[in-house]
């Protein structure tokens, strides 16, 4: 299990559900693999860093990927961003929590996207853990 820390912060717990909207939506379900925080670097990524999220289909990075997404901050420009969403810090260490403790444990998430700035897809809507 591969869990980068680069921000000593206490995980915070809430609920992060953000409004629905138009834009491309995309669900994956999985057991996280890697969860990094990045603190703001002018990267693009806003004013309070960014949140990176992988999921493969089998715990303790087993199996293959399913998907990666990038959770930003207010500000962001950056492409692999998701315009319609952006985390405060307090969003972004509530997920980094629930996302740690997913893989610590072996328990499967759900990760919501949408598309990027730039057209692509899988930038970070919302992160969610199955209850088991």
């Amino acid at each position: 299990m591969r869990i980068s820390i680069l921000l000593g912060a206490a995980a915070l717990a809430a609920t992060f559900l953000a409004a629905p909207d138009s834009h491309a939506q995309s669900t994956f379900s999985g057991f996280v693999c890697e969860v990094r925080y990045e603190p703001p670097t002018g990267q693009g990524t806003g004013s309070d860093g960014a949140l990176f999220v992988t999921i493969r289909n089998a715990a303790n990075c087993g199996g293959s990927q399913i998907a990666s997404a990038q959770f930003c901050s207010s500000g962001a420009t950056s492409s692999g961003c998701a315009a319609a969403v952006r985390q405060n810090i307090t969003s972004l260490m509530g997920m980094y929590g629930q996302a740690y403790e997913a893989a610590r444990a072996g328990k499967r998430v759900s990760l919501f996207t949408l598309a990027c700035n730039n057209g692509g897809a899988n930038c970070g809507r919302f992160l969610s853990l199955f209850a088991n």
